[in-house]
């Protein structure tokens, strides 16, 4: 029974090129996957300068409450010195809206009750913007528009295309506690790959 011959060298150097073509590739891939993905989140954000507005509207999706305290923190600093602080947020719970446990924190941290301004339907952030459209007040002009930092630029689109030219809305993000790299952080990893989705659908 004979044997296979052993490989040529001409077989070998082509081995040995394939091997370095593959190690090279290996290696660039990690040295520009690590800029790109710390890049990434950069591309979902916009984060714009607060100012005195005629509303604001924070977003539910934050389990973290950050997003409230963020908006507590702007009303707080007389950033919305007449208008309503608009709390918009879907069912969470059978028979409990984000906006109800929102809004509880809201006041627990200091905004009186009766200037809270809940829309408890919405379930994607075009009804947040859709819902929260018709609850301000004749003659907006100038809304703050709190979200999470990741969320920011999808978010200010949305309510752009909504609301109009007429009303400038300015996006305030909560700010993400995201470790470096987030990529290896599976919430973090979920959350920045659910929003590029999104974005781009």
């Amino acid at each position: 029974m004979s044997s296979d011959p052993p490989p040529t060298a001409p077989r070998k150097r082509r081995w040995r090129w394939v091997l370095a073509a593959a190690a090279g590739l290996a290696l660039t891939l990690y040295l520009c996957c690590g800029p790109v993905l710390r890049a990434l989140p950069g591309w979902l954000e916009e984060d714009g300068e607060p100012r005195e507005a005629d509303a604001l509207i924070v977003l539910a999706g934050d389990h973290t409450g950050g997003r409230v305290d963020r908006a507590v923190a702007l009303f707080r600093e007389g950033f919305v010195p007449e208008g309503p602080f608009v709390i918009s947020g879907g069912e969470l719970y059978p028979g409990t809206t984000w906006a109800e446990l929102m809004r509880d924190r809201a006041v627990a941290a200091g905004v009186p009750s009766e200037r809270c301004v809940l829309q408890g339907r919405s379930r994607t952030t075009v009804e947040d913007a859709a819902f929260s459209k018709d609850l301000l007040p004749a003659g907006t002009r100038t809304v703050l528009l709190v979200t999470s930092d990741f969320h920011t630029a999808r978010a200010a689109s949305e309510f752009r295309a909504l609301l109009g030219p007429e009303v400038e809305v300015i996006p305030v993000a909560s700010p993400s506690s995201w470790p470096d790299p987030w990529w290896r952080d599976p919430v973090a990893a979920r959350a920045i790959a659910t929003e590029c989705l999104k974005r781009l659908w």
